[in-house]
């Protein structure tokens, strides 16, 4: 080993060969070992998220089966979005709306049960599925056992009845825009233009226009939804209160809240509540429907 480390040494510093030639020294069995681990770990977490989504789904659709059955409902669909990380956050998107389009399909106009646990997501995606379940032929009432924020709310109103707890609660509805080092709502960005004035750069200005064109849009659609929710000398009052953004975007709509404000809310009590906690807990992310 050492005559061919000072022959290819001789080589390169004689000018003999036009190319560098570099030793080539074999790979340590720990560097092997420990290459194949990491490999392995990570196929292992591949085929767990791949196979084991899908097992569990496979699950949830039976569960529900025999929830329906036990408790002699009508058909059931669960949206749940619990999961926020980094790159992967669970919320209405467009695949929610292809999940719900196809449920509705199967539905073939019979009534059935929402059950929410959301805390919203894309305009578009959530106003587009709004208008499908307000369109829908057949009876459908909406449960609420934790939280259904923002485009969740607006989900909520669509259906013909709303069910609550005492603690679960609903949210705003104001626009929330921007990227992903800019974001917040339609009203805050009004308020930064009023702010920085003349200063302001071009997508602090585009996202206050694009801003009152949803908060325009969303108000229409609010005040539809909730005709038949509200006594007519409050609907004003609660639609402002819902898109204005006078309010976080965060706050706790609770179910007492609501009716203050002259909403009609229906009550989950008792065994009812604990049975509906325990199904939405289990059921997987997305959108599960029997």
């Amino acid at each position: 080993m050492t005559e061919v480390t000072e022959l290819i040494n001789y080589l390169n510093q004689s000018g003999g060969i036009p190319l560098n030639v570099t030793q080539v020294t074999q790979t340590a069995a720990w560097q092997f070992y420990l290459t194949l681990v990491i490999s392995g770990f990570f196929i292992l977490y591949f085929m767990i998220n791949v196979f084991g989504v899908s097992i569990h789904s496979s699950i949830a659709k039976i569960y529900l089966r025999i929830f329906k059955w036990k408790n002699k409902t009508r058909n059931i669909m669960v949206i749940k979005h619990t999961t926020a990380e980094l790159f992967n956050q669970s919320m209405i998107d467009r695949k929610t709306l292809e999940s719900i389009q196809k449920a509705l399909i199967k539905y073939k106009g019979k009534p059935f049960d929402l059950i929410l646990y959301t805390p919203g997501g894309e305009i578009f995606s959530a106003v587009y599925i709004s208008r499908l379940l307000k369109k829908y032929t057949g009876s459908i009432r909406s449960f609420i056992p934790t939280f259904a924020m923002s485009g969740g709310t607006l989900l909520a109103l669509s259906t013909d009845e709303i069910y609550m707890n005492d603690y679960s609660c609903l949210g705003a509805v104001d626009p929330q825009l921007g990227n992903l080092f800019k974001f917040g709502s339609a009203r805050s960005w009004k308020e930064v233009l009023k702010v920085k004035g003349k200063k302001a750069e071009d997508s602090s200005i585009s996202f206050k226009f694009i801003g009152e064109q949803y908060t325009k849009s969303m108000k229409e659609e609010v005040s539809n939804l909730i005709d038949d929710k509200i006594h007519k000398g409050n609907k004003k009052k609660l639609v402002n209160l819902l898109i204005s953004g006078d309010i976080e975007h965060g706050f706790n709509m609770t179910k007492d809240f609501l009716k203050l404000m002259g909403m009609k809310i229906g009550d989950i009590e008792g065994d009812s509540n604990n049975k509906l906690i325990k199904l939405v807990n289990f059921m997987p992310q997305g959108v599960t429907f029997i």
